[in-house]
């Protein structure tokens, strides 16, 4: 029988098209980047203005360059759109984004209730 050597296909590598992928130490391919798209509608339009002004600031001076956001308003839709070199710092993206939302919606509650 011959020796046959397997060929382990990856990603090429282009942020937005293929994931980029190594091989870890069993050969298997590890995807090390990642994007993620993040789409709330609001009933009011003017909640998704207010959302929208909040985390623009974020997106514009990010404290670390390991991703990237951008940020969108359509009418009453929200769009997030989060990409990362590695799915670390995607996470992390993610998880802080969903805190300033979090904190913003938060705010505005307690806003409302003290206008009543």
């Amino acid at each position: 029988m011959q020796n046959r050597k397997r060929k382990w296909i990856c990603g090429d590598g282009i942020l937005g098209k293929r994931p980029i992928t190594s091989r870890d130490s069993n050969k298997r391919c590890k995807i090390l980047e990642g994007i993620i798209i993040i789409e709330i509608e609001f009933a009011d339009k003017r909640d998704a203005e207010i959302l929208y002004t909040s985390l623009l600031p974020e997106a514009k001076n990010p404290p670390t360059y390991r991703s990237i956001s951008r940020i969108s308003l359509d009418n009453k839709k929200l769009k997030i759109e989060i990409s990362s070199k590695d799915l670390v710092s995607l996470r992390a993206a993610i998880n802080s984004y969903f805190r300033w939302l979090y904190a913003i919606v938060m705010g505005l509650k307690v806003i409302r209730s003290v206008r009543r």
